[in-house]
């Protein structure tokens, strides 16, 4: 579970396992909309926008290729950023 308020995420760090299917439930208590854009060869990362008020779930599989990358809103990549570890 992930949340955007104040024009930031909750979280600063995720683990996920590699090739595993992930679950983001990811609500917006912003007054604009967000997204997760992966950042990183074979991320594959790229949620649809999530409106104000809203909480979706994003259905994702991560890389089979263990690795660190960064996830950013795309519409506010400096404040909105987290650290995406995918582990073997």
């Amino acid at each position: 579970s992930i949340k955007a308020q104040d024009t930031a995420w909750n979280v600063k760090d995720v683990t996920v396992k590699a090739g595993l299917p992930v679950r983001f439930t990811f609500a917006n208590n912003d007054s604009e909309k967000h997204n997760l854009v992966g950042i990183g060869e074979g991320l594959n990362l790229l949620s649809p926008d999530i409106a104000p008020g809203q909480t979706v779930n994003y259905d994702w599989n991560a890389p089979r290729t263990p690795g660190t990358y960064k996830v950013v809103c795309a519409y506010h990549p400096d404040e909105m950023k987290f650290n995406l570890a995918v582990q073997p």
